[in-house]
């Protein structure tokens, strides 16, 4: 007999409560230094790609463009990011950190990187649902 399907077994119930409650996690471990997780990991992507214009980073984040607009622009007010004209393409618009932002990021990194041990040490053998959601990130929906 077949287990009826419960919102209980719903794997996008599960992975965005656990996704908030990681949320209020890491946005308590960045306090300190007065940044959200979702400031802090847009901060880190931009540091990492140096300088990055606006389509390859909602792509890589997974974002819509106006979802990573209305982001970019509270770290812009904030100071911690500029938004320039492109190098080679003048019609893109390349977000890069200031000054203020790295020295945020900096500061910011141990903090991130305590969480990050302590919520990896809590989710056990965390590689393989690590592989797992990347996965599953790259294709959206699995095939039924």
């Amino acid at each position: 007999m077949k287990k009826k399907l419960s919102i209980f077994d719903c794997l996008c119930h599960n992975l965005r409560k656990t996704s908030r409650l990681l949320t209020q996690y890491y946005d308590e471990a960045l306090r300190p230094v007065g940044l959200r997780i979702t400031q802090f990991t847009l901060m880190a992507t931009v540091d990492e790609m140096r300088e990055v214009a606006f389509i390859p980073l909602a792509d890589f984040l997974g974002m819509d463009r106006t979802t990573l607009a209305r982001n970019v622009e509270i770290l812009l007010r904030d100071g911690l990011v500029s938004v320039e004209t492109g190098a080679t393409d003048r019609r893109q618009q390349v977000v890069r950190l200031t000054e203020f932002g790295e020295s945020q990021l900096a500061a910011a990194m141990p903090l991130w990187r305590a969480a990050q041990r302590d919520a990896m040490k809590k989710a056990g053998e965390w590689e393989p649902l690590l592989e797992q959601l990347t996965e599953l990130g790259k294709v959206g929906v699995p095939d039924a």
